[in-house]
């Protein structure tokens, strides 16, 4: 499989990979050029290539109409201003199950901390230095139990 892919630092590049597999988000498989496991998003894959095109023609159309596929990152921006969550610190299940409770109840889910980040909902194994850095930045760092309150009530509990 052969595609133009733009990476999280908008850099466009040609990608080339074998023994594919293909979840609902992501391509995966082994690089033919560097040998190892590389998992790619596929909303940020630009185009596939059949072989029939030039790889390195269709690189430069991309990089030269270099603007930022809207419909393919929308769902990756706040733009309805929702209220904005992260959650650290739980298992891959945990994290999940609470990333689809937010999400039913209208919040708009971040991986990182952000400046415009309302929420840090931290699990039992949190590191302390996102917590602390969210903690400057004015975030809320929540338990899990005082996200499901809010969840539930729309105040967050002292305890």
């Amino acid at each position: 499989m052969q595609f133009i892919y733009r990476n999280a630092k908008n850099e466009i590049s040609i990608q080339n990979i074998e023994n594919v597999s293909i979840s609902d988000d992501h391509y995966q498989g082994i690089s033919v050029s560097e040998n190892k496991l590389k998992t790619y998003r596929k909303d940020r894959v630009l185009e596939m290539l059949s072989g029939n095109e030039n790889p390195e023609e269709r690189r430069q159309y991309h990089l030269e109409n270099s603007d930022i596929n809207e419909e393919a990152t929308s769902r990756f921006l706040n733009r309805l201003s929702k209220p904005e969550i992260c959650f650290t610190g739980f298992k891959k299940d945990e994290k999940v199950k609470l990333t689809n409770l937010a999400e039913e109840r209208g919040m708009f889910i971040r991986v990182n901390v952000t400046k415009n980040l309302d929420f840090l909902c931290c699990g039992y194994n949190a590191g302390p230095a996102k917590i602390e850095n969210a903690r400057k930045q004015g975030v809320v760092a929540l338990t899990e139990h005082q996200f499901l309150e809010l969840l539930t009530t729309g105040e967050i509990p002292e305890q």
